[in-house]
């Protein structure tokens, strides 16, 4: 899922093979547009919470994100656990990075629609999914549906959280957008250094130094855009849930930077949900939960195949 290929209405503008190469370059950017987070946030680290305390601490806060591994089931069955358990004693309201915040509007219409006899609860959370721009060859919808099916019977709102797709590619093309006119307050050379190497260690260091800038700029937009929603959806005292990969949610260049600079003394509580195994990154997230690690393919192999197709000459 994290290498889906998708169109894009790049052009190089250039002839030749020089041209050719440019333009196959940038479509491989879309990839990283369009990837929920990045590989470099996929590193865990610590053994479960107590969980008593955890819950505790999700409940005094203002903003929770709940970050995830897009494909590992055991991270999404945990965070609607707690989705459910926290909606039971405070008022709450989902945010996800899976849906266009431009399609806000149409969501609530959608929201609103009276549902017939004849649908069912997980037709009418398609629906309304389908209308805020989930993408659904994009994203497992089975570990996203019950996340929307629990709003809908508890009648907890939902708010579209991420930049549309065609946003985030304006911006790491160079066109100008309110979100990437400057950076929150508190960033420093050090934090994009940092989010530069994880977009490196993330597509196993085979990018073009040209890509990096841009695509880093992508991300913090959208960083700065989830933040903005969740700022709104705590507005009314409701705990905001922001539901989204662990790319987006560590402390160090992620959406809590953002929250900072726009609601400053906010209680920001951020949970990566992580597998077992591998380097200490403690200090990216105020808690974690672990699950054993799924057996995956090399991801980084299918990438040095799409950059060899990219390459001059190249298939």
């Amino acid at each position: 899922m994290l290498f889906q290929a998708h169109s894009t209405g790049f052009s190089s503008g250039e002839p030749g093979q020089i041209g050719l190469f440019r333009a196959r370059l940038i479509r491989l950017m879309t990839l990283v547009i369009l990837m929920a987070g990045l590989l470099g946030c996929a590193k865990p680290f610590n053994p479960n919470p107590p969980r008593s305390g955890l819950i505790e601490q999700m409940l005094a806060s203002d903003v929770l994100l709940l970050g995830e591994l897009h494909d590992q089931p055991l991270h999404h069955r945990q965070r609607l656990e707690w989705i459910g358990e926290l909606s039971e004693r405070r008022p709450l309201a989902i945010v996800m990075e899976q849906l266009d915040a431009r399609m806000q509007p149409a969501l609530d219409a959608e929201r609103a629609v009276e549902s017939e006899v004849t649908e069912t609860i997980g037709a009418r959370a398609r629906r309304i999914a389908q209308a805020a721009g989930f993408d659904f060859k994009g994203w497992t919808w089975a570990f996203y549906r019950p996340v929307i099916e629990l709003a809908l019977q508890r009648g907890l709102p939902i708010h579209a959280g991420n930049l549309s797709r065609e946003e985030a590619m304006q911006i790491a093309r160079g066109q100008s957008h309110r979100l990437a006119e400057r950076p929150p307050v508190g960033w420093t050379d050090a934090v994009q250094e940092e989010l530069n190497q994880s977009i490196v260690d993330g597509h196993c260091g085979l990018l073009p130094a040209t890509m990096i800038a841009p695509m880093a700029l992508a991300q913090r937009a959208r960083d700065a855009q989830i933040a903005e929603v969740a700022v709104r959806a705590a507005a009314d005292g409701r705990l905001a849930v922001v539901i989204a990969g662990n790319g987006h949610v560590r402390r160090d260049y992620g959406i809590p930077i953002h929250l900072a600079d726009l609601r400053p003394g906010a209680r920001v509580l951020t949970v990566g949900l992580i597998e077992r195994g591998g380097e200490d990154q403690s200090k990216l997230f105020d808690a974690v939960w672990s699950a054993p690690p799924l057996q995956r393919e090399d991801p980084c192999a299918a990438l040095r195949k799409r950059f060899a197709r990219a390459e001059p000459g190249g298939r």
